[in-house]
């Protein structure tokens, strides 16, 4: 993965993030798309620093980091979850949306390669 891939999840949350805005959404909307897309960048880099390290381990060891790593991405997400929930509908909402820009910046990254 390289900076390309954090452009697109940019490019996206600002796109989701106007597109709140046009629609009426508040300032917790938006709060929720910076600290989702934030999340989604530290995941992208988390992973990738995860494979990179796993690769070079036993396979035993390599299997229970990758699952370390693999759970504390996911408490993570979901503490982030539980307290956007806690901030707001509209958080949770922009948490939710900006999460999904993970999916957006991997299939723009497929239809830039070809």
């Amino acid at each position: 993965m390289n900076d390309r891939f954090t452009y697109s999840l940019i490019a996206y949350a600002v796109a989701v993030g106007a597109v709140g805005l046009l629609l009426g959404a508040g300032i917790y909307y938006l709060f929720g798309i910076i600290i989702g897309t934030l999340l989604s960048i530290y995941k992208i880099y988390s992973i990738k620093n995860s494979l990179n390290r796993a690769v070079g381990l036993s396979e035993d060891k390599a299997v229970t980091y990758s699952q370390r790593q693999y759970l504390v991405r996911y408490i993570l997400t979901g503490a982030i979850f539980l307290v956007a929930a806690f901030i707001g509908v509209q958080t949770l909402l922009g948490v939710f949306i900006a999460l999904l820009g993970m999916k957006f910046a991997a299939y723009m990254e497929l239809f830039k390669r070809k």
